[in-house]
Order: structure tokens, then C-alpha cells, then sequence
């Protein structure tokens, strides 16, 4: 190995230099320009398909809020037409009982004070009644609170187990403690 002038003065020991690599063939030139050809068909076609992928799944979100949306005005439509037709039919109830008033008072002015004031009470009077069923229920869960809504009594975890009404009865461990033995 050759020598040469280290910046510090020392000898510094450098590879051999040795003659250029002969230039490859041109068959080999050939391969890589194929193969890298391929390379680039090969990602230009995972990206196409990628961006399909991606364009198809925001179709999919759009049709899928499309069809929400949809869902929900049908919704609010039934909601509307629903109290629309109770309205309507708690309209109708409140007038025949008017008129019915009107016709066995025979005044008219009855008919329509008696309408008036029924039409004032059914809403307050479900008001009271639903009021009245929470109450119950919360005062009911809040002094039972090991019952359950379908009215089944869970076991209260510091009660002894219940005996079955078949099983021979038991005498109490101090019941036991106080008999002498046979």
C-alpha cells in the first residue's frame, strides 16, 4: 500500500487504486430499463387503484349521510303528521263535546265555556296523572330499593337465605346452643 502525507505529518496507509470496472453490457442495461419500467407500472396502477378506493369510499359516506338525512326528515314528516292528526282528533272531541253542551243547554255560549274548559283541562289533567305514576314510582324505588321495576324483590345482600317450603325446618344457632343435646 501506498503512503501518503497525513495533514498532521504522519504517514497515512491508502487503498490501492485499481483500474475502472469494465462498463456493463448493454443486455444487462436492457433488464434494469425493463424491470424499472415494470416498477413504475406496477405504482402507477397501485395509485390509480388507491385513488379508486379512497373516491369510492367518499361515495359511500355521501350516500350514506344522503340516506340519513333522508331518514331523519321522514322521520320529523311521520312526527308532524302525528301530532298534526292528534291535534285534529282532540279538536274534534273538544267541538262535539261543545256542541253536544250547546244543544242540551240550549245555549250556545254554554257550549262553547264547557269546550273551552275541557279543552284547558284534558292536557293538565294527563299532566296530573303522569305526575302522580312518577311520584309513586320514585317514592317506591326510594323506600324499596331492592326492588326491581317488574316487581320482583331482589334478596338483600345482610338477609339470611330464604328457606325452602319444603325443607325440614332449622332450629337458629342459638335456639340450638340453648336445648341440651340428646
Amino acid at each position: 500500500m501506498a503512503r501518503a502525507p497525513h495533514s498532521n505529518g504522519r504517514q497515512v496507509r491508502r487503498p490501492p487504486v485499481r483500474p475502472a470496472a469494465a462498463a456493463p453490457d448493454a443486455a444487462a442495461d436492457a433488464e434494469l430499463a425493463k424491470l424499472l419500467r415494470q416498477a413504475a407500472r406496477h405504482f402507477r396502477t397501485f395509485g390509480e387503484k388507491g385513488s379508486e378506493l379512497a373516491l369510492l369510499g367518499w361515495r359511500r359516506l355521501k350516500l350514506r349521510a344522503t340516506d340519513r338525512l333522508f331518514g331523519l326528515v321522514l322521520a320529523l314528516a311521520a312526527a308532524a303528521a302525528g301530532a298534526t292528526i292528534i291535534v285534529a282528533a282532540a279538536l274534534l272531541l273538544v267541538a262535539g263535546i261543545r256542541h253536544g253542551i250547546a244543544r242540551a243547554t240550549g245555549a250556545d255560549w254554554i257550549g262553547e265555556l264547557g269546550g273551552g274548559l275541557l279543552a284547558l283541562a284534558l292536557p293538565f289533567g294527563a299532566l296530573l296523572v303522569v305526575r302522580r305514576r312518577m311520584r309513586r314510582t320514585l317514592l317506591d324505588e326510594a323506600l324499596h330499593p331492592t326492588r326491581r321495576r317488574n316487581g320482583t324483590v331482589s334478596p338483600s345482600p345482610s338477609a339470611p337465605p330464604a328457606a325452602s317450603p319444603t325443607a325440614p325446618p332449622t332450629a337458629s344457632p342459638s335456639v340450638a346452643a340453648a336445648e341440651p343435646a340428646p
